[in-house]
């Protein structure tokens, strides 16, 4: 079903992208955010495929993200929100390009922090042909972020840089979103932000020892790196969210096309999706 679906994905980017007015927000919406739910579910089915649901979690948390801002872009000012979006990108790739240019502030600052890399590792060395790209990233970045439309976004981003830090402000944030559980709650999915996004990012950030070690009676059982334990709750998460995407995006760019999901779902998925099998394993005493 994860294969059946993934193909399903790749074979909708095409079609939607078709059906669309193919503007910025259209290949924001289609060839970023769809794209990178169905390369989650491809990336889970390989990682479920080797016995690793626990690191299927992250793709878990990845997916639902992408699916959250497809539904909140879908909902309104789809064409304001893509803009943010990309000038956001934008404005990272610059920094980046800056960061290879020697002598700008970009370079020292980022020289700085990646300095105590080259103990163990070593730097990459930046080439003419680097920088002369660089150089031409930075000017055409410029160049389109100076166009009208986006001139004016572009200098929120830089008001709502930290002074203290210099950090960049999340894509969303000028839009008067502080966080992903908030744009959850806007699309009325604030139970899969609960269930699946909060608990993922306690492996992605190792905020929870559950998963790595159990202690009992004195002991300690380190728990080992491959087990399936934990894969149907991977699996009925990716394929919810994976869903949920689809149906959006059919109702927004190929709404004929919806009610053929629909019997699809029925006769193809749904047996398999309400009778994911539950893997446990018996652990027996130590003699």
């Amino acid at each position: 079903m994860l294969v059946d679906l993934v193909n399903y994905g790749s074979n909708l980017i095409i079609r939607a992208y078709d059906s669309s007015k193919k503007k910025l927000e259209d290949a924001i919406v289609i060839g970023v955010l769809l794209k990178q739910v169905v390369a989650m579910i491809d990336a889970t089915e390989i990682l479920l495929c080797h016995g690793s649901p626990q690191s299927a979690d992250i793709q878990l948390r990845s997916a639902l993200e992408a699916s959250l801002y497809i539904d909140w872009m879908l909902k309104s000012e789809l064409e304001k929100k893509a803009k943010y979006y990309y000038i956001s990108n934008l404005r990272n790739m610059k920094l980046w390009a800056l960061r290879y240019l020697k002598g700008t502030e970009e370079n020292q600052l980022f020289l700085q922090s990646v300095s105590d890399l080259r103990e163990y590792m070593e730097p990459s060395r930046v080439t003419e042909e680097d920088e002369d790209e660089a150089k031409r990233q930075v000017i055409e970045i410029d160049r389109i972020l100076n166009q009208e439309g986006y001139r004016e976004i572009n200098n929120e981003f830089v008001r709502m840089r930290s002074k203290k830090t210099g950090a960049e402000a999340y894509w969303y944030k000028p839009l008067g979103i502080n966080s992903i559980m908030q744009i959850a709650e806007e699309v009325g999915r604030s139970s899969e932000y609960i269930v699946y996004y909060s608990k993922s990012s306690e492996f992605a950030h190792i905020a929870s020892y559950r998963d790595h070690v159990k202690f009992n009676q004195g002991k300690v059982k380190f728990e080992p790196i491959r087990q399936l334990e934990g894969a149907d709750t991977i699996i009925q998460g990716i394929i919810g969210i994976t869903l949920a995407s689809y149906q959006s995006i059919l109702k927004h760019y190929r709404y004929g096309e919806f009610s053929n999901f629909r019997r699809k779902y029925i006769k193809e998925w749904r047996d398999g999706f309400q009778n994911i099998p539950h893997v446990s394993y018996v652990e027996e005493d130590d003699k």
